[in-house]
C-alpha cells in the first residue's frame, strides 16, 4: 500500500504547487488534499507519514499545530508559515513540528525540506523574528549631523509607536506582517498609518514611506536593523538555496575559488587555520566573495552535522549594489573581519 500524506491547504493555486513540490519530494505517495485543520483533525483510518500544513489553513494556528501532532503523532509535521507569523506559533512548531517552511521559499527550497522532513532531520530556519523595536531609545536624541529643523518637526510630532510602524513599513512590510512584529492588531496598525499620512500631510502609503525614509529617527531605526542583520538575512530567504552537510564535511578549503555566501542555520563549523568556530545565526564566506582575487582566504569544516543557506556569489555582488540594508550588513562583518572577529 502506497503511504500517505496530507497536504492541509485551502484550495488554490497554493495548494496546487505544493502538491507539486510533495509529488517530486517523494513520488509514489498518495496525497490526501485538505481545506482545513479541523477537517484533517475528524478524518478516521489514516496513518499519514507526512502532514504538511498552511499557516493559512486556520485561524488559531498555535492550536492547530497542537492539535495535529496529537492526532497523527507518527507523522512527520512540517507547518508553512511566513517567519513574521512565528510569535503567534513559535512555541508549537518547536514542541510538535519537526520542519518550518518560510513562504518565501522557491519550489526547490521547499521539496529539500520536505525530503529533510522525511528522512528525520527536520528543518527550522534560524530566520528568529527580529527583535522589537527599542521603546527607551525614542527619547534619544537625533543624529548631531541632522540640521533640517521641518524633519524635525514632522518626526516630534509623531507618537513612538507611530515611528515605529513608519518603521516597519518603510522596509515594505504589510498592515498584517506589521501587526505581527509589533504584536498589535492589523486594524491598530491601519488607525496609526491614518495618523501618520495626516501629520506627515500625505494621502498614501508610498509618500509616506518616502517622507519616512528621510527622518532622522527611522533612518536610525533602519541603520540599527542592517547591522544586526536579522532583518536583513530574513528579506533575501527567496534567493537561497538550502544545503545539508554531515560531520567532517570540508565546505571550502583556503586558495579555492568563491562561488557563494553562507548562512549557518544549524550545526558549527570550524575555521582550521583560525581556530574559530561558527554557530547558528552566523554569516561566512563574505571576504571571498568581495575580495579582489575572489578566492578563499581560509577554509571551513563541519564540525557537526550542520544546515547551510547559500547565496550565489554573483547574486550577493547584484543585492549588495540593489538593497542598502544588506549593504551596510555586509560592511559591518567586513568590519569584523579586519577587526579579527569575522572570517571567510
Amino acid at each position: 500500500m502506497a503511504e500517505v500524506a496530507l497536504l492541509v491547504v485551502p484550495p488554490g493555486k497554493t495548494r496546487a504547487w505544493l502538491r507539486k513540490c510533495l509529488d517530486a519530494a517523494q513520488p509514489g505517495f498518495t496525497v490526501r488534499c485538505l481545506g482545513s485543520v479541523e477537517a484533517a483533525c475528524k478524518l478516521h483510518r489514516w496513518a499519514p507519514r507526512l502532514v504538511l500544513v498552511d499557516y493559512s489553513a486556520s485561524a488559531h494556528m498555535r492550536d492547530a499545530v497542537r492539535g495535529l501532532a496529537q492526532r497523527f503523532p507518527g507523522a512527520a509535521l512540517v507547518v508553512r508559515a511566513d517567519p513574521l507569523d512565528l510569535p503567534n506559533i513559535d512555541a508549537e512548531i518547536d514542541t510538535n513540528a519537526c520542519a518550518h517552511i518560510p513562504a518565501s521559499y522557491d519550489g526547490t527550497q521547499v521539496q529539500l525540506v520536505l525530503k529533510l522532513a522525511l528522512s528525520g532531520a527536520g528543518h527550522r530556519p534560524a530566520f528568529s523574528p527580529p527583535a522589537m523595536l527599542d521603546h527607551k531609545a525614542w527619547n534619544a536624541p537625533p543624529p548631531a549631523d541632522c540640521k533640517d529643523p521641518e524633519r524635525l518637526r514632522i518626526q516630534n510630532h509623531l507618537t513612538r509607536r507611530e515611528v515605529e510602524v513608519l518603521t516597519l513599513v518603510t522596509t515594505g512590510l504589510s498592515n498584517r506582517q506589521t501587526a505581527v512584529r509589533l504584536r498589535i492588531g492589523e486594524n491598530t496598525v491601519k488607525a496609526h498609518l491614518a495618523h501618520i499620512f495626516r501629520k506627515l500631510k500625505v494621502d498614501n502609503r508610498s509618500k509616506a514611506i518616502l517622507v519616512g525614509q528621510r527622518l532622522p529617527e527611522v533612518r536610525r531605526r533602519l541603520v540599527e536593523q542592517g547591522q544586526r542583520g536579522s532583518d536583513v538575512v530574513a528579506s533575501l530567504s527567496r534567493h537561497l538555496a538550502h544545503r545539508h552537510h554531515k560531520c567532517g564535511h570540508v565546505i571550502f578549503r583556503k586558495g579555492d575559488p568563491s562561488g557563494e555566501l553562507y548562512y549557518l542555520q544549524r550545526g558549527i563549523v570550524v575555521l582550521d587555520e583560525l581556530g574559530v568556530e561558527l554557530g547558528p545565526g552566523d554569516i561566512f564566506g563574505e571576504i571571498g566573495v568581495f575580495a579582489p582575487e575572489r578566492v578563499r582566504t581560509c577554509s571551513a569544516r563541519c564540525k557537526t552535522d550542520v544546515d547551510l543557506f547559500c547565496l550565489d556569489a554573483e547574486r550577493t555582488r547584484d543585492i549588495y549594489l540593489e538593497d542598502p540594508r544588506f549593504a551596510l550588513r555586509i560592511a559591518t562583518l567586513l568590519a569584523q573581519r579586519l577587526l579579527g572577529e569575522r572570517v571567510g
